[in-house]
């Protein structure tokens, strides 16, 4: 007799089973599109070699402030009677992308890609008595006690004293995809740090900031 043949039907079914499964998860957006009118769906479906992927449009708000008058403490709005180097950070915040979108909860361990799109930011409230630096957003597992321990996920320019015009952030390519090791899992932890130089003879700067941050993201996520 010839060797054993391989259970082709539990094969078969298996992949059917992953593929109904796949269709259950797509099943509530399908449905929420034909209630509401496709051109509602903020949610895009597309098709690559033979598979569905989702792509979700989330735009995440990232409240940031730096007090330089606490950072500075005696030093703040004095003359600089030697050259001061300081790096200052906000608190910490923890970010749940599955909060913002709810949308996002049954694709949790399904995400294919993360991709920036967009990074506006708007003064709140500006009473700084000089320039704020150039702001760097990083990312990391929670607890993210120190940038060293996460990644850039973008930079914001720096900010005129005062003003409280919106400015459009950056993104450069290599750090962003560090920092997506850590965005992927949806939720994850960011902190802001701005490198503050005062030359000597130069006047420290005072005042506090509050920045609305918003960041766009692009989630892609592979149901089936």
């Amino acid at each position: 007799m010839g060797a054993p043949r391989p259970a082709l039907g539990r094969i078969h079914q298996g992949g059917i089973v992953r593929k109904i499964q796949g269709f259950l998860l797509l099943l509530p957006l399908l449905t929420a599109g034909c209630l509401l009118g496709c051109d509602q769906l903020s949610t895009a479906v597309t098709s690559t070699a033979g598979k569905l992927d989702l792509t979700f449009s989330v735009t995440q708000s990232l409240p940031t402030s730096f007090d330089l008058g606490q950072a500075l403490g005696g030093n703040a709005g004095q003359v600089a009677p030697v050259a001061l180097a300081q790096d200052v950070t906000s608190p910490a915040q923890t970010v749940d992308l599955t909060k913002t979108e709810p949308q996002l909860v049954p694709y949790k361990k399904l995400v294919k890609s993360i991709k920036i799109t967009a990074v506006t930011v708007t003064p709140k409230s500006n009473t700084l008595t000089g320039p704020l630096p150039q702001v760097d957003l990083y990312v990391g597992a929670t607890p993210l006690k120190a940038t060293k321990d996460g990644a850039r996920l973008c930079s914001i320019p720096s900010i005129p004293k005062g003003s409280v015009a919106a400015v459009t952030g950056t993104v450069d390519a290599a750090s962003a995809a560090a920092a997506s090791t850590f965005v992927t899992s949806l939720a994850f932890d960011e902190l802001s740090l701005i490198h503050l130089v005062v030359a000597k003879g130069e006047t420290a700067p005072a005042g506090k900031i509050d920045l609305d941050v918003k960041v766009t993201l692009s989630v892609v996520v592979s149901p089936l």
